[in-house]
């Protein structure tokens, strides 16, 4: 997933947000909850391995989970939490977390030193399976894996039929199989400072150009923040590829990658474009968009050598006063109400007709490209396997989402729900709520949060509850809702959705990535070859001063992509991605 979250560059979103800010469902079969299949009534702790009770090694086992695809965030201030000092507690289990970059997992692979645990995208399966750098999880499922055979059960299916190396072997599992659920908001969209916003009016914002007129026109009357930092529209960051340059467009345009970012796909027509060489292409039109900011002055000038982090520094200042995703400039909003809690300060996703929500999307298989796998140098192969299950059990997931039963969560008066004092934590979140850690594993679980605990019938993630969502609305959230008369705050694009004035990714067919073949080493390079080339040309494109400049200079890349092989990269992806499709609505 090199895309828009096949992009694999999906941070937590807080993460993730946002979004992260995130993405799929499951396939209901026989027992009403959504499930295909059942260790329903059975938790984690009863379904793990042999040494999971009275058989716990008297010092935990210490296992590292390495990931390529950029999924925790964590601050190590706030690292061990509560939640994996609870699996700790349950398993004896201590994790430790290893970001990896595509340089210093390479090293990895050549020096053996490898994690217990590693998270890749589908790029790594035949290089890990052909180097016998992963291990085959099949005899392990019996003793230690229940919950990840009976739960989802297609995932299962599908990883040994496509993502094997043709061996037919159990070696990756993807996570977060279930339905998409509730989020406050939505993470995309044309966004802007709500206080600002309302200072001026609410004027109308119904295409790019009112966009960046009003983003205009805010930097003019606030030019620098309290502290004296320049403000700006926007920003870039550039060590993530090309995902910056086109994301906000991507999702708005109703598009997303679970592969090369060269190559996007309809999310309701399920049909694959060139993201590079079709100039009618998301990537395009932010990069006229984003053309249109800086010839305003209202796109930061570091954006071209900025890294991600960078990036988040700055939009946490209030240096930005919109952002490619909610979930980039949310801890703006979060310390301004930790100074203030009546400050409107935050970011509001507008409704505006035509847009695509990234929302409500499914799949019975998992993310594609989130791919979690046991390796060779595992110390303890059985107690991996044996985490992964509990993280892909209903117990696990609720954990690591909600919390500790009695301390975050109960069961109250018959129901799960959230109590008082994280609800409170929630409305106004600061280093104790960190501490505790809900949320933090939310990319590698393997059952989304809106699904349902087949015991007690409540969400594995009762953050997200109606209820809860209600009480820890922000003061930007509910006065947002309150100008636009409704409760909550999704409910202003559901509202455009139910009158088709907008859309949502109800139609995406997310299982169609999880059986892509193998890419061949000649589509890679040429692949990288374009990458290299659009990171080399987008600033230029962005930076020029003319309608006439931007021309010359696009149709300069387009030539340079045409000679790297841009055209038959894309008829390999196509007729990958068609067959793909075929197989995958021949299965439903």
């Amino acid at each position: 997933m090199n895309g828009l979250w096949g992009i694999h560059k999906l941070r937590n979103v807080v993460l993730l947000c946002l979004a992260i800010v995130l993405v799929l469902a499951g396939c209901s079969s026989g027992n009403g909850n959504g499930k295909e299949s059942g260790n329903t009534g059975e938790s984690a702790s009863q379904a793990a391995s042999p040494s999971s009770g009275s058989q716990k090694p008297a010092e935990p086992v210490k296992l590292t989970i390495g990931s390529i695809t950029s999924l925790f965030q964590i601050e190590e201030q706030f690292w061990p939490n509560v939640v994996t000092e609870e699996i700790k507690k349950k398993l004896g289990v201590e994790i430790e977390v290893i970001e990896y970059d595509d340089e210093k997992l390479k090293l990895a692979l050549a020096s053996g030193e490898l994690p217990d645990i590693l998270v890749t995208n589908n790029g790594y399966i035949q290089q890990l399976v052909e180097g016998n750098n992963v291990i085959a999880l099949d005899d392990y499922l019996a003793d230690y894996g229940k919950n990840i055979a009976a739960n989802y059960p297609k995932r299962v299916t599908f990883s040994k039929k496509f993502l094997s190396n043709d061996t037919g072997k159990l070696y990756f599992l993807n996570t977060n199989a279930g339905p998409t659920g509730l989020s406050n908001w939505w993470w995309n969209g044309f966004l802007v400072r709500w206080d600002l916003y309302k200072e001026m009016g609410y004027p109308s914002i119904k295409n790019e150009d009112d966009h960046l007129a009003v983003l205009a026109e805010m930097q003019k009357k606030h030019p620098a923040t309290e502290d004296g930092k320049k403000v700006y529209g926007m920003g870039l960051f550039n060590d993530w590829g090309p995902w910056a340059y086109w994301v906000g467009h991507g999702a708005n345009m109703g598009y997303a990658s679970w592969g090369p970012h060269a190559f996007v796909t309809n999310v309701h027509t399920n049909e694959i474009i060139a993201n590079y060489t079709d100039v009618s292409s998301p990537m395009w039109a932010n990069l006229k968009y984003l053309n249109k900011a800086n010839r305003l002055g209202l796109l930061d000038p570091d954006s071209f050598t900025m890294k991600s982090a960078d990036y988040a520094a700055k939009a946490t200042a209030g240096q930005y006063l919109s952002g490619m995703a909610t979930w980039w400039i949310d801890a703006y909003s979060i310390a301004s109400v930790q100074k203030d809690p009546n400050a409107l300060k935050g970011y509001v996703s507008l409704p505006v007709e035509g847009m695509t929500a990234w929302a409500n999307s499914s799949s019975s298989t998992g993310w594609p490209g989130f791919l979690l796998s046991v390796t060779k140098k595992a110390k303890s192969p059985e107690k991996a396997v044996e985490l992964i299950d509990y993280l892909f059990s209903y117990d696990g997931v609720r954990t690591a989402l909600s919390g500790i039963q009695g301390e975050d969560w109960d069961i109250v008066d018959g129901k799960a729900q959230m109590l008082p004092t994280a609800i409170e934590r929630l409305k106004n979140p600061k280093d104790e709520d960190k501490k505790r850690g809900l949320g933090v594993l939310n990319n590698i679980v393997g059952i989304t949060g809106a699904d349902i605990h087949p015991t007690d019938g409540g969400l594995l993630d009762l953050r997200k509850s109606i209820d809860v969502l209600q009480l820890s609305l922000t003061p930007t959230q509910r006065d947002f809702s309150s100008y636009y008369g409704v409760e909550m705050p999704y409910q202003v694009h559901e509202k455009l959705m139910k009158e088709g004035k907008a859309f949502d990714q109800s139609n995406q067919m997310t299982e169609i990535p999880n059986v892509l073949p193998q890419t061949p080493d000649d589509i890679k390079r040429i692949d990288a070859k374009l990458d290299d080339i659009m990171m080399k040309g987008m600033p230029k494109v962005i930076l020029s001063k003319s309608d006439q400049e931007y021309e010359k200079i696009k149709n300069d890349i387009l030539g340079q992509l045409e000679k790297a092989g841009a055209a038959t990269s894309f008829d390999w992806w196509k007729k990958a991605w068609d067959d793909a499709k075929a197989t995958v609505t021949s299965m439903q």
